[in-house]
């Protein structure tokens, strides 16, 4: 689950991200905080949207959403296109986050369905509690825009 990661590693980034673009405090929270309003507010209503038409079709379209934000996160220059691709990295994690659930649990049988939520919830887990190592490696070798970068073949 890369979202988790996504939000660990951007926190870790910040004060790299602040001295690169010369952002100030007051950007840098609206960069956490538009992830978190896009992610949480439509939560429920992707999930709905998926139910109503296609689960997989609004995965995929969360996947790309993701994916494009990536390569422009990895390109701004202005603190203001990161803020702007924070919120689509919230978008896409709103339809992702329930709708991976979703179609998780109809690809095992009942008696194996606990297993294959708890197994999820762990790996959402570890990729939470793994950012600011995988952030720190890849801001030691290689600049705060490959935080970025290195979502791509996960999306």
């Amino acid at each position: 689950m890369i979202l988790g990661m996504i939000w660990s590693i951007v926190n870790t980034a910040l004060a790299s991200i602040q001295k690169d673009l010369s952002a100030n405090v007051l950007q840098l929270q609206w960069m956490m905080n538009c992830f978190g309003i896009f992610l949480c507010v439509p939560l429920l209503t992707m999930g709905k949207l998926g139910d109503a038409y296609g689960r997989k079709r609004l995965f995929l379209y969360g996947l790309i959403t993701g994916l494009i934000a990536s390569i422009l996160a990895g390109l701004a220059t202005h603190v203001g296109l990161l803020i702007a691709c924070m919120g689509l990295f919230g978008l896409a994690g709103s339809s992702i986050l329930p709708l991976s659930q979703a179609l998780l649990v109809h690809q095992f049988p009942e008696s194996q369905k606990e297993k294959a939520v708890g197994l999820w919830s762990i790996f959402a887990s570890l990729s939470l509690a793994s950012g600011p190592l995988v952030g720190g490696f890849i801001l030691n070798f290689c600049g705060w825009r490959w935080i970025y970068w290195i979502n791509i073949p996960f999306f």
